[in-house]
C-alpha cells in the first residue's frame, strides 16, 4: 500500500522525506494488523462454528427426544434395513419377544454378526435406522422402538 501523493508535494510546503516514508510505513503497518485481524477473526468464527456443531451433536444426544416410534418388524434370513425411510433418531431399542424360535443378527450392510437371543433387547445409538441391518436364521418377529431426536 502507498500513498503516491506523499512524497512529491506540487505546492506549498516542502515536507521531509524521512516524515514521507514513516507515514508510509504506518500505513502500512496499520494494513497488515488489519488484514492480520480479519485471518484471526475469520479463523476464530471458523473455531466457533465447528464447537457449535459438536455442541449441537452433544445436545442432539442428551436432549429429551421429541417421541418414539414402534413398529413390529419380521427379520428373515436375508439382510434388511431396520427402518427404510428417512428417520432422525437418538437411539434405538431392537427386542426380541421371549418366545422367539430363531436368532437375530445386527449389524451394519455388509456383515451381521451380533447376535440377540430370546428375551434380550439391544439399544444402539444411532442417527440413521437405515444403517442398521438384522437378519436371522428363520422368518422372526422382533419389535422396534426409535427414539427421535430434535433436528
Amino acid at each position: 500500500m502507498t500513498w503516491c501523493g506523499l512524497w512529491k508535494v506540487p505546492y506549498g510546503r516542502i515536507i521531509p522525506a524521512d516524515w514521507v516514508w514513516g507515514v508510509v510505513d504506518c500505513l502500512d503497518a496499520l494494513y497488515y494488523y488489519h488484514t492480520q485481524f480479519e485471518t484471526e477473526t475469520r479463523e476464530t468464527l471458523d473455531c466457533i462454528e465447528k464447537k457449535l456443531d459438536v455442541t449441537n451433536e452433544y445436545l442432539r444426544l442428551i436432549a429429551p427426544g421429541r417421541g418414539v416410534v414402534t413398529i413390529v418388524k419380521t427379520v428373515t434370513p436375508s439382510p434388511t434395513p431396520l427402518y427404510t425411510d428417512e428417520l432422525t433418531i437418538r437411539r434405538l431399542i431392537v427386542k426380541v419377544p421371549s418366545d422367539a424360535l430363531y436368532l437375530i443378527y445386527i449389524g451394519n450392510s455388509t456383515s451381521q454378526e451380533f447376535i440377540v437371543e430370546k428375551g434380550e433387547r439391544l439399544e444402539l445409538f444411532v442417527k440413521d435406522p437405515r444403517q442398521v441391518y438384522a437378519k436371522a436364521t428363520g422368518e422372526q418377529k422382533i419389535f422396534l422402538l426409535f427414539e427421535l431426536a430434535h433436528e
